[in-house]
């Protein structure tokens, strides 16, 4: 389910896509990243959900 998806995503986001704990989450290279590496549903529910 979605709910049992997203902290998965969160972490994966974190230890993957981010290594720099001060990156900000909505900034434009970051949805990019997302979006090239899962997709732009997962870019949705991470929108939908304030991940």
């Amino acid at each position: 389910s979605v709910a049992e998806l997203l902290p998965v995503l969160s972490s994966l986001v974190t230890h993957f896509v981010v290594p720099d704990p001060n990156f900000v989450h909505n900034d434009y290279f970051f949805n990019e990243n997302i979006r090239k590496m899962y997709g732009n549903k997962v870019l949705e529910l991470m929108e939908k959900y304030n991940l």
